[in-house]
């Protein structure tokens, strides 16, 4: 499992650091450096995106809503698959020179097999907090979490 939270990896190169060296593996070619917002679909503020709209996927089975924090999005490869992303109507804070602009729907969690692994990434860390209000005690974050667990350890197939 691979997250980012706001700011995504702050454009640093691959040579210096950034997590998109792992996209082979991940499926992930950007994270993006900023933080989106919906004021239409939060939770709270319009940095607390709720989601409640996803593809059909064993991480994403039952699910009703989500609420993701502070999250950035993800540029996503053919070789993964989009789980959670925004509603058309979301905008994005570019934090290079604080303008924004809407950017519809786009990802903020893909997963990847790759050979005879697995991998999820979050562009959202915030879901792990203990926070009422955002973190993994709201909505059905904990059940997203336990589904993505589960999948990475290979349950759905037993």
């Amino acid at each position: 499992m691979l997250t980012a939270g706001a700011g995504g990896d702050r454009d640093l190169k691959r040579a210096m650091g950034s997590i998109r060296v792992f996209y082979t593996i991940t499926g992930v070619t950007r994270f993006w450096n900023g933080m989106l917002q919906d004021d239409q679909h939060c939770a709270i503020d319009p940095e607390h995106l709720l989601i409640d709209r996803f593809p059909k996927h064993w991480i994403t089975r039952s699910l009703k809503n989500v609420v993701f924090s502070e999250a950035t999005f993800l540029d996503v490869a053919d070789t993964a698959k989009e789980l959670v992303f925004t509603d058309e109507a979301a905008n994005f804070k570019y934090f290079s020179d604080e303008t924004v602009d809407n950017v519809g729907k786009v990802a903020i969690a893909a997963c990847s097999e790759f050979m005879r692994g697995r991998t999820v990434t979050l562009g959202c860390s915030k879901i792990f907090f203990e926070d009422a209000d955002w973190g993994v005690e709201v909505k059905e974050n904990k059940k997203f979490l336990r589904n993505t667990f589960s999948w990475l350890l290979f349950e759905d197939e037993q």
